[in-house]
Formats: C-alpha cells, sequence, structure tokens
C-alpha cells in the first residue's frame, strides 16, 4: 500500500468528519435562534396580553360593559372585509413606488421608503 493513498485516505476522514460536525453546529445554532424568537414572540404576547388588560380595567371603570365590548370588538374585526377572528393589516400603497406596504412595516419592502402610516401600538 501507497503511504500518500493511506494519507489521503486519513485526512479525507477527518475533513469528512469536521464538515459533518460544522453542519450540525450551524443546525444547532439556527435551532438557538428559533428557541429565542420564540421566547421573544411569547415575551411579546405576554407583554400584549398586560396591555389589554389594563385597558379593559380601565373600559369597565368608565361604564363600559362586556357587550360594549364584544361589539366593538366585531366591528374591528370586520373592518378589513371578513369576520374571522383576526385583525387583517390593510396594506396601503407606497408614497414613493405604490407598491402595497403592510400598515405594520416601517418601510417599503420593494423600494426602501418610510412608511408614514406606521403605528408603534401595532408593533406591541
Amino acid at each position: 500500500m501507497d503511504a500518500g493513498f493511506v494519507g489521503g485516505y486519513i485526512t479525507r476522514g477527518r475533513m469528512e468528519a469536521r464538515a459533518s460536525m460544522q453542519s450540525r453546529a450551524a443546525d444547532a445554532m439556527i435551532e438557538t435562534k428559533g428557541l429565542r424568537r420564540s421566547d421573544d414572540l411569547e415575551d411579546r404576547i405576554d407583554r400584549a396580553a398586560l396591555v389589554i388588560e389594563a385597558m379593559w380595567s380601565l373600559l369597565e371603570e368608565s361604564g363600559y360593559s362586556r357587550l360594549d365590548l364584544t361589539e366593538r370588538i366585531l366591528e374591528v374585526d370586520g373592518a378589513d372585509g371578513a369576520v374571522d377572528g383576526k385583525a387583517t393589516p390593510i396594506r396601503e400603497p407606497c408614497l414613493i413606488c405604490g407598491a402595497a406596504v403592510s400598515a405594520a412595516s416601517t418601510i417599503c419592502q420593494f423600494c426602501g421608503a418610510e412608511n408614514p402610516d406606521y403605528h408603534p401600538i401595532q408593533s406591541i
């Protein structure tokens, strides 16, 4: 047997093992980032629930009833054209290029122009 062949075989095996470890490390990093995003989402949901609870307590103290709230929820839900339990942001045309921009976006995804209709409360 040729020593170069054996050395090459061993070197190739080490390179494959290293590539496999790097691939597994990259997969682990992606999974960890996904978990962090999940934690961030849970934090945002918790903050939104807190804000909603505080707002409802103020409304109740001001004399509004659950029936008032239910009627308003249905009104807001239907504002996008469908009473489906979701508040779908209405898209507005970009002032620069005319592309449809989500009301929750701060910039146009096509030309980069700032969206002046952005409302900070939607980012909670």
